[in-house]
């Protein structure tokens, strides 16, 4: 079964139901749980970012959501733009943060991205931030951060 998103030509965006239903896919095929009761207000905040940066990277055709629920972002500004495809999180891509020493969150993060992307460290310190935050906010929901 093939998604189909429909586009509007004048600005090659993808449209309001679209961008819902591609979300959706993404979120259900990941169970991926964004129920915010309960969490504090800065988490909450975080996790609405987040979920708009997704839905924006979505409508933009920064990101795609393939019929397995994997999202691909599509970079633009950095040099690499080969799309990078997140798979799902392992407990083999959560091990590769224990590589890392002590308080180096930032590879941290990006060794799980790596892992669940099959890119290196290198390749999203690389990356523009105008491309890392899609990168970012996929793999925080992904996460469950």
């Amino acid at each position: 079964m093939t998604s189909e998103v429909k586009t509007l030509d004048l600005e090659n965006k993808v449209d309001e139901e679209s961008i819902d239903t591609e979300f959706e896919r993404f979120i259900e095929m990941n169970d991926i749980d964004l129920d915010t009761e309960g969490l504090d207000d800065n988490t909450r905040r975080d996790i609405e970012a987040d979920i708009r940066k997704v839905k924006r990277g979505i409508k933009d055709g920064r990101i795609t959501i393939d019929d397995k629920g994997h999202a691909t972002v599509h970079p633009r500004v950095s040099k690499d733009q080969k799309p990078i495809t997140f798979g799902y999180l392992t407990g083999n891509a959560w091990m590769e943060s224990d590589r890392k020493k002590g308080h180096q969150d930032v590879q941290k993060q990006f060794a799980v991205m790596g892992a669940c992307s099959r890119r290196s460290v290198a390749h999203f310190g690389a990356l523009r931030q105008g491309d890392l935050k899609y990168c970012q906010a996929v793999f925080s929901l992904l996460a469950d951060l």
